[in-house]
C-alpha cells in the first residue's frame, strides 16, 4: 500500500474505525492503541507511518538525550525506526553472556531493594575505577569534579589524617524550594576523591566506600540528596567482607576481561558539544563497541537502544577524540548479571546522522 493511494475513504481492518477518515478523526489515544494492537501487515506499517508522521514527530523534542527519546519509546515509533533508520535492525538478534555468579547478584540485589538509583549510580563508578586501576592511569568523574573543584581546597597530609584547608565536605544538602534536605557523612569528599583518582597507591580494596561517597556527587550534581537512612544502609552492606570476595573480585574479573587487549578506552566520554545542542555522555567506549551500565529489573530494551543508538549517531560526527565508528552496541545489567551485545555495523553512517537530526528536532 502506498500513502498516495490512501484516501480518507479508504478502508482499514479495524473493527473500531472503518476508514483512514475515521481513524484520522479520531481520539490519538484511541488511534495508537488499535494500531498498536493490529497484526503484522502492510496496512499496519501505513497506520504506524502515518501516526509517526503526524504524531510523534510533532511533539517537541529537547533537552538531553535521555530526554529526547522518551518521545519514541514504543513499540510504534521503534518498529518504524528500525525500518527507516536502522536497516531492519532485530531487537531479538543479540549475544547475551552471564558475566556475574549467582552470589553477586544476589548482593546487588539486596542493595538495589535498599535504593536502585543509588545501586546503580554506585556500580558505575565502581567499574570506571575498575578499569581505571587496570588500565594504570588515574580516575577522573566530571560530576565529581563540578562538585568539589568549585573551590580550590587543598588537602594536606599529616600524621594523624588530612587536613582541608577550606574544611571536609561531609555534608550534602538540597535547597529546593518545597524542601530543604540534608545527609551527614562520615567521610570527607575531597579525601575520598583524592584517594579514587590515585589508582597507583589506593587500590579497589581500599576505596570500596570511598568510591560510594563520591558517587553521591552525581545526584548532587542535579540538586539531589540522597536519605540518609538509605546511605547508611548501603554503607552497611558494602564494608561487609562478603562484598569484596563475592561481588568485587568477580566483577574486577569481568572488568579484566572487557578491555583485555583493547587500544581504545574512554570511560565516561561527553558526546553532547555546544554544535549538536544534546547533552549526552555515555558508560563506555572501548574500540567500537559503546555500552551502557544498567543495574535495573524489568524490560526497558526499547529505550535502551533508542539511546545506544542515540549515543552512537552523537560519536560519529562531533567529536573527534571518540570518531571511531560504533559496529556494536552493548548493555551490561549487573543486577541480571548478564551482558547483551548488538551488531549494528550493517546501520550506515548516513542513516545514523539522519538519526541525530530527528534527535535534534530539525
Amino acid at each position: 500500500m502506498n500513502i498516495t493511494e490512501m484516501n480518507r475513504d479508504s478502508l482499514i481492518p479495524l473493527k473500531k474505525y472503518k476508514t483512514f477518515g475515521e481513524i484520522q478523526d479520531a481520539p490519538i489515544i484511541s488511534a495508537i492503541q488499535c494500531i498498536t494492537r493490529m497484526k503484522p501487515s502492510n496496512e499496519k506499517d501505513f497506520l504506524s507511518n502515518w501516526l509517526f508522521t503526524n504524531h510523534y514527530l510533532n511533539k517537541k523534542r529537547s533537552g538531553s538525550l535521555t530526554d529526547r527519546i522518551k518521545n519514541f519509546n514504543n513499540k510504534i515509533c521503534f518498529n518504524h525506526l528500525c525500518k527507516e533508520y536502522f536497516n531492519g535492525f532485530d531487537i531479538n538478534k543479540c549475544i547475551s553472556n552471564i558475566i556475574l555468579p549467582k552470589k553477586a547478584t544476589d548482593i546487588i540485589k539486596k542493595l538495589n531493594l535498599i535504593q536502585g538509583s543509588l545501586t546503580g549510580t554506585y556500580i558505575d563508578y565502581l567499574m570506571r575505577r575498575i578499569i581505571s586501576e587496570i588500565n594504570h592511569s588515574d580516575f577522573n568523574d566530571n560530576r565529581t569534579n563540578t562538585i568539589l573543584n568549585k573551590n580550590k581546597n587543598k588537602i594536606i597530609y599529616t600524621e594523624n589524617g588530612h587536613v582541608c584547608s577550606l574544611g571536609c565536605k561531609c555534608i550534602i544538602e538540597s535547597d529546593n524550594c518545597w524542601q530543604y534536605t540534608q545527609c551527614r557523612l562520615n567521610y570527607c569528599q575531597y579525601e575520598s576523591y583524592n584517594k579514587v583518582k590515585n589508582t597507583e597507591k589506593y587500590k579497589i580494596k581500599d576505596t570500596i566506600v570511598d568510591i560510594f561517597i563520591i558517587s553521591l556527587c552525581h545526584s548532587e550534581c542535579f540538586g539531589g540528596c540522597p536519605n540518609q537512612d538509605k546511605v547508611e544502609l548501603i554503607l552497611k552492606e558494602i564494608t561487609n567482607v562478603n562484598f569484596y570476595d563475592d561481588f568485587i573480585i568477580p566483577l574486577y574479573e569481568y572488568c579484566n576481561k572487557l578491555i583485555l587487549n583493547k587500544k581504545e578506552i574512554h570511560l565516561n566520554p561527553i558526546l553532547g558539544s555546544s554544535k549538536n545542542m544534546i547533552p549526552a555522555d555515555c558508560d563506555l567506549i572501548i574500540d567500537d563497541m559503546l555500552i551502557d551500565i544498567k543495574c535495573t529489573k524489568g524490560i526497558n530494551t526499547i529505550s535502551e537502544i533508542l539511546q545506544l543508538l542515540g549515543y552512537s549517531s552523537l560519536n560519529l560526527d562531533f567529536i573527534p577524540i571518540y570518531g571511531i565508528p560504533i559496529k556494536q552496541i552493548s548493555i551490561i545489567n549487573i543486577l541480571e548479571g548478564v551482558e547483551y551485545i548488538y551488531d549494528i555495523s550493517n546501520i550506515s553512517k548516513a542513516s545514523l546522522l539522519d538519526y541525530l537530526i530527528l534527535l535534534q528536532d530539525k
